[in-house]
Parts: C-alpha cells; sequence; structure tokens
C-alpha cells in the first residue's frame, strides 16, 4: 500500500505541476491575444488613418495633375503658336531679304548707268571747255592784234 500511496502523491504532484504548466500556458496565451487584440487595434486605427491621410492627399494631388496636365496642353499650344510664327516670320523675312536684294542690285546698276553719264556729260563738258578756251583764246589774240593796229 505504500507503493500505492507514493503512487498517488507521485500522480498528484505530477497532475499539480501540469496544472500550474497549463495555467502559465493559459496566461501565456491570454497575454498572447490581449497583445494581438492590442495590435490588431493598433493596426486598425493606422489603416483607419491612412485611409484618411490618403482620402485628404488624394484631391489635392488630382487637382495638381489636372493643373500639371492643363499646363502641359497651353506649353503644348503655345509652342506650336511660336513655332507658327517663327515660320510666318522666317517667310517673310526671306521675301523681303528677295525684294532687297532686286532693290539692291537695281540701284547699283543704275548707279552704274548714272556714273557712266555723268563721266560722259563730263567728257562732253571737258571737250566743249577746250573748244570754248581756244575761242577764247583766238579771240583774244585778235583783240590783241587789233588794239595794236590802232594804236
Amino acid at each position: 500500500m505504500k507503493t500505492f500511496y507514493i503512487k498517488e502523491a507521485l500522480f498528484s504532484s505530477v497532475v499539480k505541476e501540469h496544472s500550474v504548466s497549463l495555467s502559465a500556458a493559459a496566461k501565456a496565451i491570454e497575454a498572447s491575444t490581449s497583445q494581438r487584440q492590442q495590435a490588431a487595434l493598433t493596426v486598425d486605427a493606422s489603416t483607419k488613418e491612412c485611409k484618411e491621410a490618403t482620402a485628404k492627399v488624394s484631391k489635392p494631388v488630382s487637382e495638381a495633375q489636372l493643373f500639371l496636365d492643363s499646363l502641359q496642353a497651353a506649353a503644348q499650344k503655345n509652342a506650336q503658336t511660336v513655332n507658327a510664327s517663327v515660320d510666318n516670320l522666317q517667310r517673310s523675312l526671306q521675301s523681303d531679304r528677295s525684294k532687297l536684294e532686286a532693290t539692291h542690285q537695281a540701284i547699283e546698276a543704275a548707279n552704274a548707268s548714272l556714273h557712266a553719264n555723268v563721266n560722259d556729260r563730263l567728257s562732253q563738258l571737258e571737250a566743249e571747255l577746250a573748244v570754248e578756251n581756244r575761242i577764247m583764246d583766238e579771240l583774244d589774240r585778235r583783240t590783241s592784234q587789233l588794239k595794236m593796229q590802232n594804236y
């Protein structure tokens, strides 16, 4: 019977230890569950804040994107307008340059012709002046002769 009491005492001791282990395990599970619930609440709160922040940021980001799209469209339109204006100006300047070159050539031709006419006329006047000088010299000589004859 002694062995029975020893076995019973041993069994009782094992049950007690098992009970303490189960209690400790239950407390650990309960603490872990509590921590998990706290973590879940924290994650839920964080998720809610993220959703609210996303909602607050979405509208300005969307508006900024619309503004940038509008700005890009305006820039492209302005670039097209400027390019078209530059092309028109370039054509106009080319046309004006061609006209100026033609006018310059015409003026040079007229100037050359004028120089030739002036030179011809100067040559004629020189010749006429030479004839007049000879006539004047002849008149002067005859006048001198007549004066000498009369004295």
